[in-house]
């Protein structure tokens, strides 16, 4: 097969016919930019191949022009084996489909899609039909390129077709893998593709039931044991609680425990009375600490009060030389206030008249603005007046943007309506011979050429001779389906006409210069706008804003004329003489400052020494006052007439104190001599504990063994009354059997393995042979891309890997994803090239591929594709204009329009 003509109506982005010029044998080339229609038009070819015309499925769907119900039409015509064929197919609207050899229709409908599909050697599909064969492999859709070639059941056939034509019927091909299916089958039954037994099958259920039976046999087995356990511990306690249960024992242990308890009272009667004494003297020896602490209290009193009495005579003395430094200090800051009073006088003088030549300055200032304001002002009223003649315009022209929006609506409704009824009208071609010229009458018009016309209403042909009237033709559209369409196109012309009335214009042209003229009002109305920024204007408009300027100027006026008034002046001063007086001012307030600095110095200086003698003076009475009370309560607590009393009898108490506390240590010393000592009382008390636990301990550990001596009897009672022993013997012998019929499911599935591994060797011996005639076309193609490389063939076609340098294949998922692309595209050309030499040529499509390749590799692509064009179509579709330019082979390009 090779394709010849492509055309294409209501696909789309395609609303009219377009086509593709250019298609020729070898390789073709459709170079166009992104969104130009080619994928579009490679979905196209398919939809009218292999899809039936009566299908309403998404694929068809998705081929619609957008916004026209115009029925999808493709026409293909192709060559197959020495004959031209023409295919055309409409989908969803009006479905139909024709099938042309040269010249005459061989089917229509139905029977001419089960025809092409039988031409190209297609299997049919319940409803509709799928790609198959070698169509499904040589046909590459935008983003597939980077996919090995799948063969379907058809394309595998069809390849094996071609091997066998070239190699005969070998063993090891298609027998081979059918008996590898059926065992693999049996096998699957069994085992999984690891070898481990297949859940639910009859191995796994072996295992399962021979888990089974041994769980069960171990448990009773478990249970035997452990009442032959149980016996041997019930002797074994038994003997031990008569060892415990010794009456001799117990009497000898009761006899120590009482002879313990007795020494352990007695110790405790001798180390409380040694705690008696030990209290005593801790008491005696408190008593004697707090009477040498009041005497050294009483003491440290005697020398504070001495000392802080000797302090307040030294305070006295420095007290007296502060008040004579305060009166000079003070009478100094008397006389720098009485001179900082005169100067502020001079001040507030300077200061009145510098404001009376401040208020000269600024209405002398507003004075010399008001020409300037008077400039602006007459700017701002020119401004107004262009603005409203602006406006005014602007409200008298209708061509708004939502009337010219609406115009535009209904204009382009009309041009989509009168589109449809053009398509679906009947197309008049009235083409003159060289006898006929000035001899045709179409509707009353004498016809000069060829007229090509669409029959929207009737029309009346006559064709005339010298003699008169030879023939009258009527040709009278069918109302009937142009109805609807004619009543939306008549009420279309109506809302123009209202809209051109409402805006009040005689045509669509008129109100479109009108829009022009609004444009440029518009604009003007943007510049007068900027104009008015530049003036300064803010929201307020230039009318508003020449009146507030106005009003300033007669401030400006009356301001100048009640200061004159005010001042008592005539003329307001020059700007030199107003300069000269402030510049006096200026010198008199300088020097004012100057006195005023030295003044403020002189005060700051005094002020900063009567601080000094007054924090001086507080530090000194505050230590004072401390040192008065300190010394008042002092002599509260100890007079100075009871002093040598208190202290004699301070000492006598302490000495009493000493003397008590002697007696007492000596007296503790001797109880300490006969007392046991602690550590023989902490012994003494262990021993007692410990003889009274080991005795309940005796009595715990007896009851403790009665308790499990009746436990140990009642388990041995119930776990020998159910029979564990013949329970034992059947287990076993069923564990027997389940043990046997494992073992025969094992031997089924080894057998099974060594089967399917004996086969797979045979094919795998013969493998290269099958693959020999696919290698022969595949060799020349890799080796234009890959020099001194080869491909590894697996199974079905598919490729394992690509051998380079090593000996070893590299793994295809472990290449790049340029070079996997480019080793699928020569995959299908090899498949290609073979499939051609045997009979059954097919075109190569290929839409946007070898997008990841780079410009030396690409260029081997290139040698590879015009290498297949010698034996088959190949036709390239790409939006890489400039790459694609150096593959050569025949430019395709889409064209619009009648053929």
């Amino acid at each position: 097969m090779r394709l010849t003509s492509i055309a294409v109506e209501g696909v789309g982005r395609f609303g009219t016919r377009t086509r593709i010029d250019g298609l020729g044998e070898g390789v073709n080339v459709l170079m166009a930019a992104n969104e130009a229609g080619k994928s579009t038009m490679f979905r196209a070819i398919r939809a009218c191949l292999f899809e039936r015309h009566g299908t309403k499925n998404e694929f068809v769907k998705a081929l619609a022009s957008d916004g026209l119900s115009l029925p999808i039409t493709v026409t293909l015509g192709f060559e197959h084996e020495g004959s031209a064929y023409i295919l055309r197919k409409s989908f969803l609207k009006s479905p139909s489909a024709s099938l042309s050899r040269g010249e005459r229709e061989v089917a229509r409908g139905a029977q001419a899609d089960e025809m092409v599909w039988e031409l190209l050697g297609i299997g049919r599909g319940q409803g509709r039909s799928v790609d198959d064969a070698a169509f499904g492999l040589l046909w590459v859709g935008q983003g597939q390129s980077f996919q090995l070639p799948r063969p379907s059941d058809g394309a595998t056939s069809a390849l094996t077709a071609a091997i066998q034509a070239e190699i005969g019927d070998i063993v090891g091909g298609e027998r081979a893998r059918n008996v590898l299916g059926a065992l693999k089958t049996d096998l699957d039954r069994l085992v999984t593709d690891k070898g481990k037994p297949k859940a639910n099958g009859p191995l796994a259920l072996a295992e399962a039931r021979l888990d089974e039976v041994t769980a069960e046999l171990d448990e009773a087995e478990r249970r035997l044991t452990i009442l032959d356990e149980q016996l041997v511990r019930l002797s074994a306690k038994q003997a031990e609680r008569a060892r415990w249960a010794d009456p001799a024992e117990a009497a000898r242990q009761r006899a120590e425990l009482d002879e313990a308890r007795k020494a352990h009272q007695a110790a405790e009667g001798m180390a409380a009375i040694l705690a008696q004494y030990d209290a005593d003297e801790r008491q005696a020896r408190a008593i004697c600490e707090r009477e040498r602490q009041k005497l050294t209290t009483l003491i440290e009193r005697v020398q504070r009060i001495d000392e802080d009495k000797a302090r307040l005579q030294q305070l006295e003395q420095a007290l007296q030389p502060l008040d004579e430094r305060e009166k000079t200090a003070r009478a100094a800051l008397a006389e720098a206030r009485a001179a900082l009073s005169a100067l502020a006088a001079d001040n507030e003088r300077v200061e009145n008249e510098e404001r009376r030549l401040q208020r000269m300055a600024s209405i002398s200032a507003r004075a010399e603005s008001r020409d300037r304001l008077k400039q602006h002002q007459r700017q701002l009223a020119d401004l107004a007046r262009r603005q409203n003649d602006n406006a005014a315009a602007l409200h008298a022209n209708p061509a708004t943007p939502a009337v010219i929006a609406k115009l535009d609506e209904i204009e382009r409704d009309l041009e989509v309506i009168s589109a449809r009824l053009t398509a679906v009208a009947p197309l008049v071609s009235v083409i003159p011979g060289n006898a006929g010229a000035n001899r045709i009458e179409v509707d009353g018009t004498i016809l000069d050429g060829a007229l090509h016309h669409s029959a929207l209403e009737p029309m009346t042909i006559r064709v005339r001779s010298d003699g008169g009237e030879i023939v009258t033709v009527t040709i009278t559209p069918a109302m009937a389906g142009l109805a609807v369409d004619r009543q939306k196109q008549q009420a279309l012309r109506g809302r123009l006409a209202e809209l051109l009335a409402t805006c009040d214009m005689p045509d669509a042209a008129s109100l479109r210069v009108a829009r022009a003229h609004r444009q440029g009002l518009e604009s003007e109305k943007r510049s007068l706008e900027a104009e008015g920024k530049g003036l300064g204007l803010g929201q307020e408009t230039a009318a508003f804003a020449a009146e507030r300027i106005g009003r300033e100027i007669a401030d400006i006026d009356s301001n100048l004329a009640s200061t004159l008034a005010e001042l008592a002046l005539t003329d307001l001063p020059s700007a030199d003489e107003l300069e000269r007086q402030r510049t006096s001012l200026q010198q008199e307030k300088d020097e004012i400052r100057r006195k005023r600095a030295v003044i403020d110095g002189t005060i700051e200086a005094q002020n900063e020494i009567l601080a000094e003698i007054a924090d001086q003076r507080g530090r000194l009475q505050g230590t004072g006052s401390e040192i008065r009370g300190r010394l008042a309560a002092d002599l509260a607590i100890l007079p100075d007439e009871q002093r040598d009393r208190r202290l004699s009898e301070a000492q006598k108490a302490c000495d009493q104190a000493d003397e008590a506390h002697r007696l007492k240590l000596m007296a503790l010393e001797v109880q300490r001599r006969s007392a046991p000592s602690s550590d023989e009382c902490e012994r003494l008390r262990i021993r007692l504990a410990r003889l009274e636990e080991a005795l309940e301990n005796r009595k715990a550990q007896t009851a403790q063994l009665d308790r499990e001596i009746s436990n140990l009897e009642g388990q041995i009672q119930s776990a020998g009354g159910d029979g564990i022993g013949e329970k034992v013997e059947i287990l076993r012998a069923q564990h027997d059997l389940e043990t046997r019929e494992l073992e025969r499911q094992r031997a089924r599935a080894a057998s099974l393995q060594l089967l399917r591994d004996t086969i797979e060797d045979c094919y795998k011996a013969q493998r290269d042979r099958l693959h020999a005639p696919l290698r022969r076309h595949l060799r020349p193609l890799v080796n234009d891309v890959f020099p001194a490389a080869e491909l590894a063939l697996g199974d079905g076609f598919a490729v394992a890997g690509l051998k380079r340098s090593g000996p070893e294949a590299e793994l295809f998922d472990r290449l790049s994803a340029g070079t996997q692309e480019q080793i699928a595209v020569l995959v299908r050309l090899a498949m290609g090239a073979m499939l051609a030499e045997r009979g059954h040529e097919v075109p190569i499509i290929l839409d946007d591929a070898l997008v990841y390749s780079d410009d030396d590799r690409i260029e081997r692509m290139f040698d590879a594709l015009n290498r297949a064009g010698r034996r088959q179509q190949v036709i390239v579709l790409t939006c890489r204009m400039r790459t694609f330019s150096r593959l050569g082979g025949n430019p395709l390009s889409i064209v619009q329009g009648l053929d």
